[in-house]
């Protein structure tokens, strides 16, 4: 086996994934989902709440089991939020085009990464979930930009 086609043992969850992690957040032990939340009103563009609810069914659809919380256009607005927790370093602009083309091409080379590692180890990559792979995209290209030799 060359050096270039082993195939990862795994993918490390990335130590800024913490956030993206419902459970286990500070101070909200033993209360109602509702009682642990902050309410926060947002103002969203007309095609984005039928794209929202979209994906509200779309993940209903997709669970596996109709045990724990509801899914709602505020469960995946927060699960958004904790997406562009991890994004922050690249989160760049002046106004709300500019951060999210920001932030869309970051993901555009996330996902075409995701593409590549799925091209090269398909068997891998069936058991490894998209937020451990994007998790783990992150840490590498933000151990990248930190070393000099990974730059270049």
């Amino acid at each position: 086996m060359t050096a270039t086609s082993k195939k990862p043992s795994s993918v490390p969850a990335h130590k800024d994934a913490a956030p993206a992690v419902r459970q286990g957040r500070v101070g909200t032990d033993g209360l109602p989902l509702h009682q642990r939340l902050i309410r926060r009103e947002a103002r969203i563009w007309p095609d984005q709440r039928q794209k929202l609810a979209d994906m509200v069914d779309l993940a209903k659809l997709r669970r596996t089991s109709t045990d724990g919380e509801r899914i709602t256009d505020a469960t995946l607005t927060r699960v958004g939020i904790d997406v562009l927790c991890l994004l922050s370093d690249d989160l760049t602009g002046n106004d709300e085009a500019e951060l999210g083309a920001a932030v869309t091409g970051v993901v555009d080379d996330l996902l075409r990464a995701r593409d590549l590692l799925r091209a090269q180890w398909p068997e891998a990559m069936d058991q490894t979930s998209v937020a451990e792979m994007v998790t783990f995209l992150l840490g590498v290209a933000k151990r990248a930009k930190a070393s000099p030799k990974m730059a270049k």
